[in-house]
C-alpha cells in the first residue's frame, strides 16, 4: 500500500471484505519494513491503537510495528476495557525514542503505569481522557511540558502528579484540565488544588473548565502563577461565582 504525508492508513481494512488477523499483521509488517527504508520527516509519526478485549495489543501486535519510530502514541480502548497490553513495547528491538506524546483514554486499571514501557518516561505531553484513578502518571517523568486532563479525577490526576512527579512544577508549560461530570476531587480538596497550581511557576498556557460544585470559580484568581500568558476559564453560571466575582476583577485590574 503506498501512502504519502498527511495520509492514515487504518487496519483491519475490510473494504474488500476478504480480511483475516493474519494477512492483516502479514500487512502491517510489510507496511513497517516499507516505512523504515524512508526519510525520517516521512516515516509513520503516530500509532492509534483501538483495543476491542483485554489482552490487547498482544505482544505479537507489538511485535509487528517493531521497526516504527513514532512520536505520538494513542490507546483508545472501549469503554467495558480498563485496560489493555502495553508492556511488550519493552521488548522491541527498535525502541521508540522518538515518542513524545502519550493519550490514554478510558484507563481503569491501578497497575497499568505500573506495566509501562520505559520510553513513556521521556514524553513531553501526556492527555488523559476519562481515565479513572490519578496513578497514571509515570513517576519517571524527566521533560513533561504538557498536561491535559480531561473528567473522572482530573484535578485529582494533577495534584498526584504535582505531589509524586519529580521536577512536574519546574518543567510543566501547558496545563488544560475539564472537571464537570461530579467525579473529582475525591482525594484532594479544592484548595488542594489551587495550593498546587500556585506551585507551577513556569506555566505559559493554562486552561480550565470547571462545574461550580467543585468551588474552583471561587478565589482561584490569586493562585494562577504570574508565569501565565494564556489564560481560558469556563465556569457554570452560579451565584457563588456572581458572589466571588470582584475578586476575578480586582486581579484582572492589577497590572502586576
Amino acid at each position: 500500500m503506498k501512502y504519502g504525508l498527511g495520509e492514515v492508513v487504518k487496519y483491519p481494512d475490510d473494504s474488500a471484505g476478504t480480511w483475516s488477523w493474519n494477512h492483516m499483521l502479514k500487512k502491517l509488517r510489510q507496511l513497517v519494513k516499507e516505512d523504515m527504508q524512508k526519510a525520517p520527516s516521512e516515516r509513520i509519526d503516530s500509532v492509534l491503537w483501538y483495543p476491542r478485549f483485554e489482552i490487547e495489543p498482544t505482544a505479537r501486535e507489538w511485535k509487528t510495528l517493531d521497526g516504527l519510530s513514532p512520536k505520538h502514541l494513542a490507546l483508545f480502548p472501549t469503554p467495558d476495557i480498563i485496560s489493555c497490553r502495553i508492556k511488550p513495547l519493552n521488548t522491541l528491538q527498535h525502541q521508540w525514542n522518538d515518542l513524545e506524546s502519550l493519550t490514554l483514554h478510558n484507563i481503569g486499571a491501578c497497575g497499568f503505569i505500573k506495566r509501562a514501557p520505559k520510553i513513556f518516561c521521556q514524553i513531553s505531553s501526556l492527555t488523559l481522557n476519562h481515565c479513572v484513578g490519578p496513578e497514571h502518571f509515570p513517576r519517571d517523568l524527566t521533560r513533561l511540558k504538557h498536561l491535559r486532563t480531561l473528567e473522572n479525577g482530573a484535578c485529582d490526576m494533577f495534584c498526584y502528579g504535582v505531589d509524586n512527579v519529580a521536577n512536574f512544577t519546574k518543567f510543566l508549560e501547558v496545563l488544560e484540565i475539564e472537571s464537570t461530570n461530579g467525579c473529582d476531587l475525591n482525594m484532594y480538596y479544592p484548595q488542594d488544588f489551587k495550593d498546587r497550581l500556585r506551585k507551577c511557576t513556569n506555566i505559559r498556557e493554562f486552561r480550565l473548565t470547571a462545574g461550580y460544585m467543585d468551588s474552583l470559580d471561587t478565589y482561584l484568581a490569586f493562585y494562577i502563577p504570574p508565569s501565565v500568558e494564556k489564560l481560558t476559564l469556563r465556569y457554570t453560571r452560579s451565584l457563588p461565582f456572581l458572589h466571588y466575582f470582584g475578586d476575578w476583577i480586582e486581579h484582572a485590574s492589577d497590572k502586576t
